[in-house]
């Protein structure tokens, strides 16, 4: 069944309103008319029917034409108006038309057998009207969608010119580089690479597959800081397939990449403690074997009873001795455990430095005589001024290491130790004319399990603990 069309007709004049009437039933059996005389029934009707179209006389006993648009405006703007009536004049149909009226008929016999037509032209005007307000609201709606997306997106659009200059970039730039939107539009694309030449790559890339994906490249930011990003890229043409520029995207990397940079640090870095170990741990066992083969070579011999008096004198010595070394290698290896471990304390005690200076010249003099030496130390304070608090065995562990070293790298010239009064504290110095320690490793030397020599013919020997121990009390010290 076809659907009527609602009608609502405005006038005081029922003569006319059956003219009306019966100029539309005759044309389209599908108007469906409903009659108002007065002010009142128009609102009624207005407001408990939807109507598809309004017909109204413009001079209505109590109110006239133009507050029915006004009325049809302020309920349902969407019901076109047709003003119907008697009044021919050109000024009040432009009025009419100004305040909204969708036509205006005159009441003549020749205007009102062309009615039907009319309202079907302007029904046709207004679905045609709504199908481009429903496009445009469907389209805007589409573009506010995208305009979200374009502005909350986290990964970086833009578009390039074949000129280079950045046509359009998302507002997430600035999260990746610290721009604004607007401060990059129009520039140069080039001027944003930390290098150029991975630009040029990008480019040759694109060039001969067309596309580019997960392409990394560094960036400036504004504040001059590199970032890292990912870069996909594929050209932009025409209608006439012919190319007019670059678009594509860009992810931030940053943390990614930094986070990459520190695991392969912290791998390298592992392994090379791992290496550190396996050869602290192949020397410590060469200078422990060395002293021990000693112990037990010459304490088989000691058990001979025709061995003279003066070999086993001898021998005898070299087991002290040995034995004196062992346990100064076990014990570095214990303490270096116990510092890693947290577990070293500190014993503070009234210490008289220049004592222990004293003490410690006499027992590296018969050193220094033996490699022909000269060897001296300094005190800068006298006896009575020289007692302070101190760890006094880590004190002396730290100065004998330094001596220990010092003769041991010095085979002529001089050693010499002592300490100056500088300030509030006290600086300790150990000074030789040995080899010396190359530059590079200056910093390296008082790490654990370092050491200078680490190849297998090395020439001094030792542990590789001394520096490093030495380092740990200083710092439990204070120093």
């Amino acid at each position: 069944m076809k659907n009527k069309i609602q009608i609502l007709h405005v006038d005081d004049n029922p003569l006319d309103r059956q003219l009306v009437k019966d100029a539309l039933c005759k044309e389209n059996d599908a108007f469906e008319i409903i009659e108002a005389d007065s002010r009142e029934k128009f609102e009624r009707h207005l407001d408990e029917q939807d109507f598809d179209l309004i017909l109204s006389d413009f001079n209505i006993l109590g109110f006239d034409g133009l507050q029915v648009l006004q009325i049809v405006h302020d309920k349902n703007p969407e019901i076109p108006v047709i003003i119907v009536t008697g009044t021919g004049s050109e000024e009040v149909a432009i009025q009419a038309m100004k305040i909204g009226a969708s036509d205006y008929v005159i009441k003549s016999v020749k205007h009102i057998r062309g009615l039907a037509h009319t309202i079907e032209k302007v029904l046709v005007n207004k679905k045609n009207q709504d199908e481009r307000n429903e496009a445009i609201a469907k389209l805007k709606k589409s573009e506010e969608k995208y305009r979200r997306l374009f502005e909350n997106m986290q990964d970086v659009y833009y578009q390039i010119d074949n000129q280079d200059i950045i046509r359009e970039i998302s507002p997430s730039i600035f999260k990746l580089a610290e721009y604004k939107r607007e401060e990059l539009i129009g520039t140069t694309v080039a001027s944003f690479y930390y290098d150029i030449q991975e630009r040029e790559d990008m480019l040759s890339i694109l060039s001969q597959k067309g596309v580019v994906w997960d392409f990394e490249v560094r960036l400036k930011a504004k504040s001059g800081q590199v970032k890292y990003a990912s870069l996909n890229a594929h050209y932009m043409v025409d209608e006439n397939n012919k190319q007019i520029g670059i678009e594509g995207s860009l992810r931030d990397i940053d943390k990614r990449k930094h986070f990459e940079e520190e695991l392969i640090a912290a791998k390298e870095k592992a392994e090379e403690s791992d290496n550190l170990k396996t050869s602290f741990l192949h020397n410590i066992s060469h200078e422990i074997r060395t002293p021990l083969n000693a112990i037990v070579g010459f304490s088989a011999i000691l058990t001979d009873p025709n061995l003279p008096l003066e070999k086993r004198k001898g021998f005898s010595d070299i087991i002290v001795k040995s034995s004196d070394l062992l346990l100064s290698i076990i014990s570095d290896i214990i303490n270096i455990s116990t510092i890693e471990a947290g577990q070293e304390k500190l014993s503070l005690v009234s210490t008289d430095i220049n004592s222990k200076f004293k003490l410690l010249y006499e027992q590296f003099s018969p050193r220094a005589k033996e490699k022909n030496i000269k060897f001296h130390f300094n005190t800068t304070l006298s006896d009575s001024d020289s007692v302070t608090l101190l760890d006094e065995t880590k004190f002396l562990q730290i100065l004998t290491n330094l001596l220990d070293n010092a003769f041991k790298y010095t085979q002529h010239g001089a050693v010499s130790f002592g300490y100056y009064l500088k300030e509030n504290y006290l600086e300790f110095y150990v000074e030789d004319t040995g080899i010396g320690i190359p530059a590079e490793l200056h910093e390296s030397v008082f790490e654990r399990f370092r050491q200078v020599e680490t190849t297998a013919t090395r020439q001094y020997g030792g542990s590789g603990l001394g520096l490093s121990l030495s380092k740990a009390y200083v710092e439990m010290l204070g120093g």
